[in-house]
């Protein structure tokens, strides 16, 4: 383990149990998009929530814990119709400062008005913008972000 700890192998499978302070994701589900192409793992007892019939841009899913707050948003992935120089120009000129990042092996950005703000996350991909936004919940949030993948 990073710790330097050790851990052993248990069930049916023989599998090595997850080491201390990781999360076992074994029994998460797997959300994949492949017009867009990208996927990611979320808790079984999370709900997708696609949104994409009822907006502009063609692409928004909700991802839910169970029993969520009303009008919250946890973690959502839509596309923005804008080019990257427009959003850019929008964040900047409103103050914030952009954070160039390496997100799932693409360079993606954030804006933030001097705080730890890391959402959303704009990523270029496939000539759209992928946006990822996350609200209450980060380590949780973190956890799935972890998973997520570009997919051909």
């Amino acid at each position: 383990c990073p710790d330097g700890s050790y851990v052993g192998r248990t069930g049916p499978n023989c599998e090595f149990t997850a080491c201390p302070g990781e999360v076992d994701i074994s029994s998460w589900k797997t959300y994949t998009n492949t017009d867009i192409g990208y996927e990611f793992r979320y808790p079984a007892t999370w709900s997708i929530d696609d949104q994409s019939a009822y907006t502009l841009v063609g692409h928004y899913i909700i991802l839910n814990p169970p029993n969520p707050e009303p009008f919250t948003i946890h973690f959502s992935v839509t596309l923005d119709n804008r080019d990257l120089a427009t959003i850019r120009r929008v964040h900047t000129n409103s103050g914030k400062q952009e954070a160039v990042i390496t997100f799932a092996g693409k360079t993606a950005y954030t804006y933030s008005d001097n705080t730890s703000a890391k959402y959303p996350i704009y990523i270029p991909h496939n000539g759209k913008i992928l946006v990822i936004s996350a609200g209450s919940r980060p380590a949780e949030i973190d956890q799935i972000l972890s998973t997520f993948k570009f997919i051909p």
